[in-house]
């Protein structure tokens, strides 16, 4: 079975198998999953909210990485609601 693991400061998504986020410490762990296109999106943050309007890495931090997320899904024929 296929296996999508989720590193730090990563938003991926994953259309089979496994999505599964790696050694959460002190970051946080988020995962979406869209039951109708049966696709999910796996989120691995550091900190909860961005310094900067456009950081280096949106997936580093929460409020950017659920953004980041929602647009993933947009991108494969989702639209909210989700």
């Amino acid at each position: 079975m296929a296996e999508t693991s989720v590193k730090i400061m990563q938003c991926l998504l994953a259309d089979k198998g496994i999505l599964k986020i790696e050694r959460i410490g002190v970051g946080i762990g988020i995962l979406l999953y869209n039951q109708a296109k049966k696709i999910g999106i796996g989120i691995h943050t550091l900190a909860p909210q961005a310094d900067s309007i456009n950081p280096a890495n949106p997936a580093k931090l929460a409020d950017t990485a659920v953004v980041l997320a929602l647009n993933l899904f947009e991108n494969e024929g989702t639209a909210p609601p989700f």
